[in-house]
């Protein structure tokens, strides 16, 4: 199977500062295919005109909600965190691909193409696992039952689902997304086989972002890791926690960004303008 890298970039800041880094590493250190879903596919053509690996998809920002009302005063906006959907169209119908879903200031100089093949492929090929990330052992259910013992509005990190999707008690927090995983959203990997899994993750993250684009506020958009795990467990994929201390991942998932730690540069921008 073929392993490719999709994100999302938008603003030139971001574009410029991290996206093309990243671009840099995967072309230099891999053998992978690049999908940059941005508002800012000048600045990726400027430096990357005629380079078979990098995809560009644009991103109209005058069809989507970039940010979104917090709060029933709308004191504040978020940004759309839910627009992440995106990354997942030019990808979805990519058979038999390994598709590592990340930030855009992520710092790839961890990639190790044999490690990550021997991992896929002892976990996928023989086990049947295909959606790896770290905390996709902690449930939406089990997350339902702490909440509720603390008896609290805003007790841990996913309390404001409840609120954005209007998920109540009469609905039964719909039980059939208790045991969706909650993922940690900072590098995911699924495989897409022959099914059509991703194609079927993309549409269901679709429903979250419409929904919550359609009301008149939100509680934030934040931890869009129940928005991929639900998703991900309506389409069918099988998770397993790769875990933070694993030899390959714990690599990527100290503090190695372009944005953040031993990686980063200065950055005179601003988050998402």
């Amino acid at each position: 199977m073929k392993t490719v890298v999709t994100t999302l970039s938008l603003g030139a800041n971001y574009t410029k500062d991290y996206t093309l880094r990243m671009a840099e590493d995967i072309l230099k250190l891999s053998d992978m295919d690049f999908y940059i879903t941005t508002d800012c596919p000048e600045i990726i053509h400027n430096v990357y005109p005629d380079n078979s690996r990098i995809h560009v998809n644009v991103f109209d920002r005058k069809q989507y909600k970039v940010r979104l009302f917090v709060g029933p005063n709308e004191y504040t906006s978020d940004f759309n965190f839910n627009i992440r959907y995106l990354c997942l169209e030019p990808v979805m119908n990519l058979k038999d691909t390994v598709v590592i879903f990340t930030d855009c200031d992520n710092s790839f100089d961890w990639y190790d193409k044999t490690e990550l093949d021997n991992y896929i492929n002892h976990n996928y090929v023989e086990q049947g696992f295909d959606f790896f990330g770290p905390r996709t052992d902690y449930r939406w259910g089990g997350f339902l039952n702490d909440y509720h013992t603390h008896n609290n509005k805003t007790h841990g990190l996913f309390w404001h689902k409840i609120y954005n999707y209007d998920l109540t008690e009469s609905l039964g927090y719909v039980d059939e997304w208790n045991d969706a995983p909650l993922p940690a959203e900072y590098l995911l990997i699924f495989v897409n086989g022959k099914t059509k899994k991703l194609k079927k993750m993309f549409e269901q993250w679709k429903w979250f972002h419409d929904y919550l684009a359609n009301k008149d506020y939100t509680e934030g958009t934040w931890a869009e890791g129940f928005e991929i795990g639900v998703s991900s467990h309506v389409a069918g994929f099988k998770p397993l926690d790769i875990g933070w201390n694993h030899g390959l991942w714990s690599r990527m998932f100290e503090a190695n960004g372009y944005k953040t730690g031993k990686r980063a540069g200065v950055f005179h921008g601003t988050d998402f303008d």
